[in-house]
């Protein structure tokens, strides 16, 4: 029995076209998240991360922005 992912994705985007791209790497990471938290358009980026943070409901999070690939 494996178990359950304690890290959630919290991805911060303005409408970066790259955004699915990078969502779709963060699914394909050899460690699973358990969520994906996206905040959109929310500025400046302290505001952004705040509001992400909030939202996260595992023990750990990592921040991505919609350009990591």
């Amino acid at each position: 029995m494996s178990a359950q992912p304690a890290v959630t994705a919290v991805m911060l985007t303005i409408g970066e076209p790259t955004f699915e791209r990078a969502r779709a790497s963060v699914l394909r990471q050899t460690h699973p998240v358990s969520d994906i938290v996206v905040v959109e358009n929310v500025l400046p980026f302290h505001r952004a991360f705040n509001e992400g943070a909030a939202q996260v409901r595992t023990p750990f999070f990592v921040q991505v922005d919609s350009d990591m690939i």
